[in-house]
């Protein structure tokens, strides 16, 4: 892992105090949440390979969703093991194919 410069070391700390408050301080935040946006977090500032998470998530964030399938998606995320790669493979691939069907249904129901 490459050192972080202050900048980012900074922003860093402010995101990982702001997700704690979060769970902490305000309960806005489930401690699975909590957890989940904190590996999020590493993944995308830390260097480490996010095997696609982030492209995916802009993905899901850009589109219209179907609330069942947000639901089924958030569930997906917070049951991923971070430190297991199969895991994290395997479920970015579901999530992958829920952003797929939700677009179906997305386009199928426009068509009516």
């Amino acid at each position: 892992m490459a050192p972080m410069d202050n900048n980012t070391k900074q922003l860093y700390d402010a995101l990982v105090n702001a997700i704690v408050s979060a769970h902490m301080q305000r309960g806005n935040l489930t401690q699975d949440e909590m957890y989940c946006l904190l590996s999020l977090l590493d993944l995308a500032m830390l260097g480490k390979d996010d095997h696609g998470f982030i492209q995916v998530l802009r993905e899901w964030q850009a589109c219209v969703s179907d609330p069942e399938v947000d639901e089924i998606i958030k569930a997906t995320l917070l049951n991923i093991d971070f430190k297991k790669p199969a895991s994290v493979q395997s479920n970015l691939e579901t999530i992958r194919d829920l952003i797929r069907y939700n677009k179906k249904l997305r386009d199928s129901g426009s068509s009516d």
